[in-house]
């Protein structure tokens, strides 16, 4: 399997300074490349996931080993049901992840389900990846039928991204020694039943 490191150079090459026009066509071209699937139906991909998320939020969460996150991201390869992660690849190299969630936030337990750990390697960020990946597992929720949750939610620091792909802001929530935001997707009609029914 490669890693982060032996991204291939044609993949390398798409990502330079570039002006918006020429960054956009690239864009466009990579996504068409990219592969998005269920975590649980590549595993090879595993640890690979875990160490990004290790590295980007292990010590926030205060997961102290990366073997614990190898431990949560094992237990979250639902198929169908929650949870679930997602990993895409471009030329069968892993390149993002994204997960939904029960729980994302202990201070918002009576909300659920979460879109959760959006994470693009550095390298390919700015070319639409991360909303390809937000609207694939937005998409995954909403094929649940029947089962399929009336919204999904998630906490951020970032303004302004989640707005631009149909999020709306929520409000703020006490999280470890900061206040974090909450947004939420409506993914279908609430089932709504007046008190004469």
């Amino acid at each position: 399997m490669k890693t982060l490191h032996e991204v291939p150079a044609d993949v390398i090459g798409l990502f330079g300074q570039k002006s918006d026009a020429v960054r956009q066509e690239r864009g466009a071209a990579t996504l068409r490349r990219l592969h998005v699937q269920n975590l649980a139906d590549c595993e090879k991909h595993i640890p690979t996931v875990v160490q990004w998320l290790w590295n980007e939020w292990g010590a926030e969460d205060g997961y102290r080993y990366l073997s614990d996150t190898e431990y949560r991201t094992r237990h979250c390869l639902g198929r169908g049901k929650f949870p679930m992660t997602f990993v895409a690849t471009l030329d069968a190299v892993p390149v993002a992840t994204v997960s939904l969630w029960t729980c994302d936030l202990q201070a918002r337990q009576d909300l659920s389900p979460w879109l959760a750990a959006l994470y693009v390697v550095p390298e390919m960020r700015s070319y639409g990846i991360g909303a390809a990946m937000v609207n694939h597992a937005t998409g995954a929720a909403k094929m649940l039928g029947a089962n399929s949750p009336y919204a999904l939610h998630l906490i951020t620091d970032r303004v302004g991204y989640y707005e631009a792909l149909g999020w709306e802001f929520v409000e703020e929530a006490p999280l470890r020694d900061r206040y974090t935001r909450i947004y939420r997707r409506v993914l279908r009609d609430f089932p709504y039943r007046s008190l004469a029914d």
